[in-house]
């Protein structure tokens, strides 16, 4: 598919594999991730003190923007439209 394609020519170039985190907890899965070299774009939790501190983990640069605060929400994966949070998330 073309999309592979584009995924796998990006990889090629250097570029770090990306992962989104489900169900993401605090982020210890994020964390093997991210030492394995993957770039963690975001995590979907429902619990908020979850939510909040992966955002904090991963993302705390981003702390006082909008993106952050995308990042903080608790989420129900059941009702997240993937390609809306991509674009809430930056």
């Amino acid at each position: 598919s073309k999309i592979i394609s584009k995924k796998i020519q990006r990889l090629e170039k250097g570029a770090q594999p990306r992962v989104v985190d489900l169900f993401c907890g605090a982020g210890g899965f994020s964390l093997g991730f991210e030492r394995a070299g993957f770039k963690v774009l975001g995590g979907v939790e429902l619990d908020r003190h979850a939510a909040h501190t992966h955002a904090s983990n991963f993302h705390g640069s981003l702390a006082g923007t909008p993106e952050y605060e995308a990042h903080r929400k608790p989420r129900d994966i059941r009702e997240t439209d993937p390609l809306k949070w991509l674009g809430e998330i930056g």
